[in-house]
């Protein structure tokens, strides 16, 4: 069925430069915009990506699955993964606990203290 409509609109190459074309639409405010933002220093940081851990090379560093609960519990405060062992790793505490990521198991957490508050 894909094969049916290749080449309608025309050849790979064709399309890509159309797109490339359409994207690229400059007016007159979006290059003085430009020039101010630039003359700024360019488009402002999110403060959302300034706090996480970063390689040397400036990439986002994600946690690795063989993690240990105690190096967690650095970063997010003594009560994380209470009642579990400093030693265990972020793989086995996903499996026990149910979820399937980090960021969930963190959410869940907040929950609990929000549940706990009132």
């Amino acid at each position: 069925m894909p094969g049916l409509l290749d080449g309608v609109f025309g050849t790979k190459s064709w399309m890509t430069h159309i797109g490339q074309k359409g994207g690229s639409a400059v007016s007159e405010a979006k290059l003085t915009a430009a020039r101010i933002n630039g003359a700024k220093g360019g488009r402002p940081r999110s403060p959302a990506l300034d706090t996480r851990l970063r390689d040397a090379d400036g990439q986002i560093r994600a946690k690795n699955r063989d993690t240990l609960v105690g190096t967690l519990r650095q970063t997010y405060g003594d009560d994380f993964a209470k009642g579990f062992r400093s030693n265990m790793r972020l793989d086995t505490l996903i499996h026990r606990t149910g979820v399937e990521t980090l960021r969930e198991l963190l959410e869940h957490r907040q929950k609990e203290k929000k549940t706990r508050r009132h």
